[in-house]
C-alpha cells in the first residue's frame, strides 16, 4: 500500500506533531510506504497519549459522552449494576471501557 501525503511532518520527543503544507505554487510531495505510515501514526497517537492522560474516574455526564449515549442511560446502567460508582460518586474508567467493548 503506498500514501501520497503532501507537505511535511516533523516528530520530536515530546513534542507535538506539525504539519505545514506548501503553498500552491510549490507543492511539496512524498509517497511513504505502509511501514514507514503505520510507524508515523504509532508515534502520533504516543504523543497524543503523553500531552492528554486520561482520567483514571469520570462523573455520569463524561461517561455519556465516551459511550455516546444520555446521562439517564448511564443512570440506568449504574441501576442495573452494568456500571458502579466508587466511594466519590464517579466511574472508574475501567468500567467505561468494558462497556464500550
Amino acid at each position: 500500500m503506498q500514501c501520497k501525503f503532501e507537505g511535511t511532518v516533523t516528530l520530536g520527543a515530546g513534542q507535538a506533531a506539525q504539519m505545514s503544507l506548501g503553498d500552491a505554487r510549490h507543492p511539496p510531495a512524498a509517497t511513504l510506504a505502509e511501514p514507514e505510515v503505520v510507524r508515523i501514526a504509532v508515534r502520533a497517537v504516543q504523543l497524543y497519549a503523553e500531552s492528554h492522560p486520561r482520567p483514571t474516574q469520570v462523573n455520569q455526564k463524561q461517561a455519556a459522552e465516551m459511550l455516546g449515549v444520555s446521562a439517564r442511560t448511564v443512570h440506568n446502567l449504574i441501576k442495573a449494576n452494568t456500571l458502579r460508582l466508587n466511594k466519590c460518586g464517579m466511574i472508574p474508567i475501567e468500567l467505561v471501557d468494558k462497556a464500550r467493548a
